[in-house]
């Protein structure tokens, strides 16, 4: 993140150990590793809080999703959502062949009701 190596480090131990002196530098570098802790924790907190919130207003299903997955799980994911669209597909043909049907039974309801009745209305 900062891209201090170890030299750099050294450099800042032995300057901080200049500055504090012994006896305090131990206690401010605990304070310092207790605040970056904290600092990380609260990072962590609010991006798990900005993931939860972004994956709620998904209109997506939960199935097409993509996750934090390596690449093959996410190749796995395009493969299942794949087989989604070929199921939405095959899905829209049979809700089509339905009205079809319905629609050619209705005609043929409307004929059988039509050749029953006689045109003198006996």
């Amino acid at each position: 993140m900062f891209d201090i190596g170890f030299t750099e480090l050294i450099l800042l131990a032995g300057l901080g150990l200049i500055v504090l002196g012994p006896q305090r530098l131990p206690k401010v570098a605990a304070q310092l590793g207790r605040w970056v802790g904290q600092a990380r924790r609260m990072s962590r907190t609010l991006m798990y809080q900005l993931r939860q919130e972004v994956n709620l207003d998904d209109p997506r299903p939960f199935s097409n999703r993509p996750t934090a997955q390596s690449p093959a799980g996410a190749k796995a994911n395009t493969a299942h959502a794949k087989k989604s669209d070929d199921e939405a597909a095959g899905d829209k043909q049979n809700k089509a062949r339905r009205n079809e049907e319905s629609a050619s039974n209705t005609a043929q309801a409307r004929e059988a009701d039509g050749a029953g009745v006689s045109p003198s209305g006996e």
